[in-house]
């Protein structure tokens, strides 16, 4: 791309729209930024609670990273300035009305904690944590198809129902990957493991933004380029010259049209598709292979959506239904998810619930659109891929789901900065920091 400055569209202001703004900004492009609703997206469900004379704000999701799974973002952190803290990752496991079967001091070095070994079922679930770490790097380094999914590896690997069930699954499902089931037993193999591997790594500590999303977006706004919040873009056309159009709604009705050199569209794939004019593009058959689920996450105050006792809560309490149907939610402990709350009064978020807190003890309810990851995605990803090749491409496509990984601030950072790396402008991403994230 020319040095000179350029003038950019981003529509959708997630992590990865925020990001891709903030380094064009950075580099001395013209940049707006589009969004339909009132609020920008990354910070959107922040919750602001006041009772009794205190008043906190918390995440929604709460989100968590450490340095290994989570390198780049851990980098634009570190650039921005953002104050970071540790999360004590505590660890309880249940089913629903039933006391805690199992606790951890901390989640990802469970063989280390003695006091959970005492049991002869949590030893079997400890011993098989372990053997599937030494097995999954020993895999990993040998090489897994693409194609295997968790599900078929872990049978092949002689895992047992019981810990899939009560350690493996509730874990992976409703933090980490926040899947159903079904979703979660078709995750390509390799993914999962690569995850296992950068959360227990030797030395990592989890990690959350001292003073939550609202200041990483604020310092990720700092620079000054425009943003258009509740302008609703309609459409996106490449036209013949190099430049784009943007259709975008008029308060009062009817449409106007902006043009750009290049325009970024770093929402959801199902709603980027919508956008794209053009029915037979490459670009709508291959946002098309992206699949979405809705995780309702719910703050409350609710004790039956935690384990029966005080004294068996953890920051992090995996409660499994007793149905036929195996699911399981997590009910984040928010006043031990963050240190610095000192409420004598007990608050709860719940991330996929499979009981409904009571009415009167919901304070926010959120409906969340996750990806699902799967043998589709990888056709995905090399089709995002080759099209990112294209010599006159003007419209790009970025978003947590569009590169390999479980879909997370990580893979947002690293889609936008692999667009920028395409477009040759300078950020402060390497090609070799962006190979080497993908690569696990």
């Amino acid at each position: 791309m020319k040095s000179e400055s350029m003038k950019f569209g981003i529509i959708g202001s997630g992590i990865a729209g925020l990001s891709a703004a903030w380094m064009l900004d950075r580099a001395g492009h013209q940049v707006t930024l589009f969004e339909c609703r009132e609020s920008l997206g990354m910070s959107l469900h922040a919750v602001d609670l006041e009772r009794d004379g205190f008043a906190a704000v918390g995440d929604v999701p709460s989100r968590m990273f450490n340095r290994h799974q989570w390198p780049n973002l851990h980098r634009l952190y570190e650039i921005l300035g953002v104050a970071t803290e540790p999360v004590m990752s505590s660890q309880s496991f249940s089913r629903l009305g039933e006391s805690a079967y199992l606790k951890l001091k901390n989640a990802y070095r469970p063989s280390r904690d003695l006091p959970a070994l005492l049991n002869r079922h949590n030893r079997r679930l400890m011993t098989t944590a372990a053997k599937l770490k030494t097995a999954g790097l020993r895999d990993l380094e040998s090489g897994i198809a693409g194609e295997l999914t968790l599900d078929s590896y872990l049978n092949q690997a002689g895992v047992s129902e019981e810990f899939k069930l009560d350690f493996l699954y509730p874990t992976l499902s409703s933090t980490v990957c926040t899947c159903s089931y079904d979703s979660l037993k078709n995750y390509p193999a390799s993914i999962i493991l690569k995850v296992l591997r950068g959360l227990t790594s030797e030395g990592e500590t989890l990690l959350k933004t001292k003073n939550g999303t609202r200041d990483v977006v604020r310092r990720l706004v700092s620079g000054g380029f425009e943003i258009r919040l509740g302008t609703r873009v309609q459409a996106v056309r490449q036209g013949h010259s190099d430049t784009v159009d943007l259709t975008i709604d008029l308060p009062g009705g009817g449409t106007k049209v902006e043009r750009f050199d290049h325009v970024i569209i770093s929402t959801q794939a199902n709603h980027a598709r919508d956008l794209l004019t053009d029915e037979a593009s490459e670009d709508r058959k291959t946002l098309a292979l992206f699949e979405y689920e809705d995780i309702p996450v719910i703050v409350h105050s609710d004790r039956e959506l935690m384990p029966p006792k005080r004294s068996e809560w953890a920051t992090f309490n995996m409660v499994s239904s007793a149905t036929p149907k195996a699911r399981a939610m997590c009910s984040v402990y928010m006043n031990q998810f963050h240190s610095d709350w000192d409420w004598p009064f007990s608050v709860f978020q719940t991330i996929l619930p499979i009981k409904q807190p009571r009415p009167e003890t919901v304070l926010q309810s959120a409906q969340l659109q996750r990806p699902i990851v799967n043998q589709r995605s990888h056709k995905g990803w090399a089709g995002l891929d080759q099209g990112m090749r294209q010599p006159s491409r003007r419209i790009w496509l970025c978003g947590s789901y569009a590169v390999p990984g479980v879909p997370l601030l990580e893979t947002g950072v690293v889609s936008a900065a692999r667009v920028l790396d395409a477009l040759s402008v300078d950020s402060p991403f390497t090609s070799q920091d962006l190979a080497s994230s993908l690569g696990g």
